[in-house]
């Protein structure tokens, strides 16, 4: 299983996500000042290269609240809410490449097994 690298979006030279991109590995981006600007650029790389994309915003982490402490108390609710959860990922369309937006300065790119080049 390959490792994903990580690099620095604020250390990148023009050209050198497109060809990052262009390798079809997974990777980390890190340092990213903006990542509405950044998704869109990165979507309209791999649209240039016919390859669909979606993406995912994690949430972060916030501060305990009530519903933290209260619902993982009734099991029948966190049952219901991965059912819920498990139906609305088979309704999403599913995308050649995912980006997840893992925290305010980060983007992780995964792309999916059948977009990746065949290893030489």
């Amino acid at each position: 299983m390959p490792i994903a690298r990580t690099y620095y979006f604020n250390d990148m030279r023009d050209g050198e996500l497109a060809a990052l991109l262009g390798k079809r590995e997974d990777f980390f981006l890190e340092n990213v000042d903006n990542l509405n600007d950044v998704t869109q650029r990165i979507q309209s790389l791999l649209a240039q290269a016919g390859l669909s994309s979606r993406v995912e915003i994690t949430p972060l982490n916030g501060p305990a609240t009530f519903a933290d402490i209260g619902f993982p108390m009734v099991p029948i609710i966190g049952w219901l809410w991965a059912m819920v959860c498990g139906a609305s990922r088979l309704v999403q369309p599913r995308g050649d490449v995912t980006l997840r937006a893992t925290s305010n300065t980060s983007i992780t790119v995964a792309f999916s097994p059948s977009t990746r080049q065949p290893a030489a």
